[in-house]
């Protein structure tokens, strides 16, 4: 048996030797230095976030330590940052060639990140160089693999498409091995050089020849050829020194057979869901990423020290740091055998064995930290568990679910589709690296933010789904008969008219039965049996039901998940968080932009229940929100609640956490206090709104802005998005509607992110005025179109891609502005007292609004066509700014008291 395993690894090492040779000869090793950089990325945060925490050592070179939820951002926004890195690497590497996007995309942010990282004293300086570094690592990650397949030859290219793995394993040993020992200055230093010898060395080695053949340049292909092949650089005027003519042919035919010569980007997405079997692989593999991803790998990779450190004591066989090291060492041997492993043992088997063994580690690690937790003696006694379980895990990770999903990725795709593929793929992974990474410590948050998706699907779902049941695209199963326009119209707009009862209802519920249960009873149950119904639908009436059951749902998580949202987060991080439910709400839309136009109808609708579904059953375990606890006299539970939603160790800090619990308890106390929310009842408010001049001028401000939010016709367009695209040019469309819609999707979701940090940079008036005013023009402009495209004008077909810019820039300047800022308004213009009923006023008159529009949208278009409402949804936003222009003022960093004497002081001047 031992002769049978020399002679398995023997041919390794040696296959090993003529790899990293074949790697140094033709330069490929400066490609992967842009791995190795991302790995750097990876690794930095696991030496540094305790340091910046101020745990262990000094939080220099910051102004203050960080807060958990701070640091949660820092390490999550590298893989949020490797989004667009990916999606904008993917559009630009048949643009602009590998070589420039690999320099421009993988080397420059990355240079511009560490130069930031050295020069930040903030917590908003570390998160946008940590945004920028993560840019280029999902750049690298992209670009890489793809440029090492296409210059290296075809006997090593197996192995050596394995070293950009290797490489961002090594990178994340660097910060392992050097990050505890050096300065926060050196580390940053250390970390700048791989980006800049990437981009100097990068610009001295060829295209790749796939793409100049591709681009139909022969002869400069034969010369990045030969260059590769070790013929050095070949000039014109000689033979080359290495005879490549029958490996150029071979490359030329390969293209010629795969069509991507002809095919734009745009085709490859189409063709990887114009198949039953190429849409099989594309759930295949993002059911392998799913499961990468949430196995936890980036939340230990960014935590490593933390998570060693809260899982042991003193007597701890290994430092944190030391553990790390080893963790770190584990991962590159297990790369290098990962490498030989992969064509010998095959994926199934070894996917299979690294997602069972991943389980195990995961479970051992967990229970010794719930030991640990409850000061379990059994805990001290196996101290070296949490690093044998963390070891284990990355071992197992490393040689199945780290590398092969990606290997799958190449396998089931045809080259027509490839690309695409490989981009929405790349997006998909870094949404979910995002996602496990900044819910590593808020997880009550995370859960409580699945109501807001599920709302968000609510009010998208219509969009890919209406033109269906009506019977204008495809079939209108499971229906008996089409819908008519009328019926269509109803369908879209109950769900508003629904929605409207969520702040009514939830008001009441709210101060009665809890967040959590007035959630649960409002925003879960409704969804559940609405989307039931939905999969049960055969006529019009019954979607009527289910809209409308939605819509109480998709009103109460909008009305109550925020403000459990806030009331759970800890102070540092809640002006932060206060635009997270927007921008679940967004995610949710564009999943209905995404999937729906690809998916059957009941397709949609289950995913659309199996989201409500987890929201009600996961929710049932959070903890109540500890303001309505102390409200309620219930100190004891008030101080449970914080304990759990702060994650405190009950282990060897348990007098520091109590001593932490106590002083958030006493402040979160003397708020309520101070508000008189204990002792007011729901009547009292509604009188409270109205008794002085400040709140009643308030409530007209606010009354008048949420008009505004509504009628610049925002849910006109969500809810018909495809229905807009598809008439906008029907014959020769520059993208076809669900493409354009899949945009406006992406567009929202980035923009509500971007909204986050802008609001409080620049106050929320001038962001309320450019908002108004680029809808006003964005909608004009694209009811000209529209009036071109009515009457047959020959400028509509020359400026088709008209419409999808004007719709761009109105979901731009809706999700920075006039959309969460309302909200956010609404809660600085109103004190404690009275803020209850004007959220549930001014939410009512949000989506009666909303309802009005939504159902006279499709009668207007059919009376006058659809120029007709966008010009008066133009008029209206222009109305709106004009509005806040005399009357709002601003709320940005001014007190409750400044906030009612300039509404009463402007009374008097008016």
């Amino acid at each position: 048996m031992l002769d049978n395993a020399v002679d398995l690894f023997m041919p390794m090492r040696k296959d090993t030797m003529d790899y990293c040779a074949e790697l140094l000869r033709t330069g490929m090793s400066k490609a992967t230095i842009a791995s190795l950089a991302a790995g750097t990325a990876i690794g930095w945060s696991s030496p540094m976030m305790d340091r910046l925490m101020g745990i262990t050592g000094s939080y220099e070179p910051l102004e203050r330590p960080l807060t958990e939820d701070e640091s949660s951002w820092v390490s999550s926004l590298m893989a949020l940052g490797a989004l667009p890195g990916t999606l904008i690497g993917g559009l630009l590497i048949d643009k602009i060639g590998r070589r420039n996007s690999f320099i421009l995309l993988g080397g420059i942010p990355a240079i511009i990140g560490w130069i930031t990282m050295l020069l930040a004293h903030n917590p908003g300086t570390l998160y946008a160089g940590r945004f920028l570094i993560g840019v280029s690592a999902g750049a690298a990650n992209t670009l890489a693999p793809v440029y090492i397949a296409e210059v290296s030859s075809a006997s090593e290219r197996g192995a050596l498409c394995s070293m950009p793995q290797l490489m961002n394993t090594f990178g994340v040993m660097v910060q392992y091995t050097v990050g505890p020992y050096v300065s926060y200055h050196v580390l940053a230093g250390i970390d700048l050089i791989f980006p800049i010898v990437f981009v100097i060395g990068f610009f001295l080695i060829p295209e790749s020849p796939y793409y100049l053949l591709a681009k139909s340049k022969r002869k400069d292909a034969e010369k990045s050829l030969v260059w590769f092949r070790g013929g050095g650089r070949m000039k014109n005027d000689e033979p080359p020194a290495v005879d490549v003519s029958h490996e150029l042919n071979r490359m030329a035919q390969a293209i010629d057979e795969s069509g991507i010569k002809d095919s734009s980007l745009l085709d490859s997405f189409k063709d990887v869901f114009a198949s039953k079997g190429n849409r099989r692989a594309f759930l295949v593999t993002a059911g392998l990423l799913f499961a990468q991803q949430f196995s936890g790998i980036m939340v230990v990779l960014f935590n490593a020290e933390t998570i060693l450190r809260g899982s042991g004591d003193s007597k701890m066989t290994l430092s944190p740091s030391e553990a790390a090291m080893v963790v770190g060492a584990v991962q590159i041997l297990a790369s290098l055998v990962e490498t030989m492993l992969a064509d010998r043992a095959g994926r199934r088997p070894l996917l299979m064995l690294s997602c069972i063994l991943s389980s195990v580690s995961l479970i051992a690690l967990g229970v010794h930290a719930y030991l640990d937790v409850n000061q379990h003696e059994k805990a001290l006694s196996i101290s070296w568990l949490p690093t044998a379980s963390v070891v284990l895990f990355i071992i197992t990770y490393i040689l199945g679910l780290g590398p092969l999903p990606w290997a799958v990725l190449g396998e089931v795709f045809p080259s027509s589709c490839k690309s695409g593929a490989s981009i929405l793929s790349g997006c998909f992974c870094g949404l979910l690296a995002f996602v496990t990474s900044v819910t590593f410590l808020p997880l009550s948050l995370a859960i409580a933010c699945l109501s807001l998706l599920g709302a968000g699907a609510a009010m998208g779902w219509t969009s890919p789904v209406i033109d269906h049941l009506q019977g204008k695209v495809g079939s209108y199963r499971p229906l008996y008969r089409p819908l008519t326009t009328e019926e269509a119209s109803w369908v879209s707009s109950l769900m508003t008219l629904g929605a409207m009862l969520g702040p009514l209802c939830g008001g009441i519920c709210v101060d009665r039965i809890g967040r959590k249960y007035t959630l649960l009873l409002m925003g879960g149950v409704p969804a559940v049996i609405g989307w039931i119904l939905v999969l049960l639908a055969r006529n019009a009436q019954m979607l009527y039901a289910a809209r409308f059951l939605t819509g109480i749902a998709t009103g109460s998580a909008s009305t109550i998940g925020p403000a459990y949202i806030a009331e759970v987060s800890s102070p540092s991080v809640r002006g932060t968080l206060a635009s997270l439910p927007q921008l679940m709400m967004a995610l949710g839309l564009w999943l209905q932009y995404l999937v729906g136009p690809y998916s059957s109808y009941y397709g949609l609708g289950g995913m659309n229940l199996a989201i409500s579904i987890l929201f009600l059953s996961s929710f049932s375990f959070m903890p109540e929100s500890p303001y309505f606890l102390i409200a309620a006299g219930k100190k004891e539970q008030a101080q449970g609640s914080l304990s759990w939603l702060r994650g405190r160790s009950r282990g060897n800090n348990a007098v520091n956490t109590n001593v932490e619990d106590g002083k958030e308890l006493e402040r979160i106390t003397a708020a309520v206090t101070e508000s008189g929310i204990s002792g007011y009842s729901l009547r009292d408010c509604f009188r409270e709104l109205f008794s002085s001049p400040g709140n009643r001028r308030a409530f007209m401000i606010m009354s008048v802005v949420m008009l505004t939010q509504q009628f610049c016709g925002i849910n006109a367009v969500t809810f018909n998005a495809e229905t807009i695209f598809r008439g906008s040019n029907d014959k020769d469309p520059f993208l076809g509607p669900s493409e354009s819609a899949i945009v406006l999707g992406a567009v929202q979701f980035s923009f509500s992110f971007l909204e986050t940090f802008l609001a409080d940079k620049t106050g929320r008036r001038p962001l309320l005025l450019f908002s108004t005013m680029l809808a006003a023009i964005s909608l004009s402009v694209l009811g000209v179109h529209s009036y071109l495209n009515v009457h047959q004008h020959q400028t509509a077909v020359k400026v088709d891609w008209l419409p999808m810019v004007c719709l761009i820039l109105f979901e731009i300047s809706f999700s920075i502005g006039i959309g969460p800022l309302s909200w956010a308004v609404l809660g600085e213009l109103f004190p404690s007292s009275s803020k209850s009923a004007a959220g549930i006023l001014c939410g009512s008159i949000a989506w009666f609004s909303g309802f009005v529009v939504t159902r006279t949208y499709q009668p207007i278009v059919q009376a006058a066509d659809a120029y007709t409402a966008y010009w008066f949804y133009a008029v209206c936003s222009l109305g709106g700014f004009t509005f806040i222009f005399i009357f709002l003022p601003e709320t940005k960093r001014k007190t409750l008291e400044h906030i009612q004497k300039d509404l009463e002081g402007h009374k008097q001047n008016v």
